[in-house]
C-alpha cells in the first residue's frame, strides 16, 4: 500500500521480473525486520530497566543472556516501569 508506493520511488523491477514474486519477497523481508525490531526493543528495555530502575550497568550481550532465562527476563510490570520512565 503506502509502503509499496514509497518503495517504487527507489526500486524498479527488471524487465520480465514477476511482480507477485517481488511482493512476496518484500513481505518476507518486512516480517523478518519486524521480528528483529521487537527483539531489539526487548533488549533495550532490559538495558534501560537495569540502568534506570536497578542502577546497574548491563550491556547488550548481558541483556540478551538475561532474556533467555525466565527468571531474569523482565515481567510485564517491569516493562511498564521502563515505559513510565521515558
Amino acid at each position: 500500500m503506502m509502503f509499496d508506493a514509497c518503495v517504487q520511488l527507489y526500486f524498479q523491477l527488471e524487465e520480465g521480473q514477476d511482480l507477485g514474486q517481488a511482493s512476496r519477497h518484500q513481505d518476507l523481508v518486512c516480517a523478518d525486520r519486524l521480528k528483529d525490531m521487537f527483539y531489539e526493543a526487548r533488549t533495550q528495555a532490559a538495558i534501560s530497566y537495569y540502568a534506570n530502575i536497578k542502577k546497574v550497568k548491563v550491556d547488550k550481550e548481558q541483556a540478551r543472556e538475561m532474556m533467555s532465562h525466565e527468571e531474569t527476563d523482565l515481567t510485564e510490570e517491569q516493562y511498564m516501569q521502563v515505559i513510565s520512565k521515558t
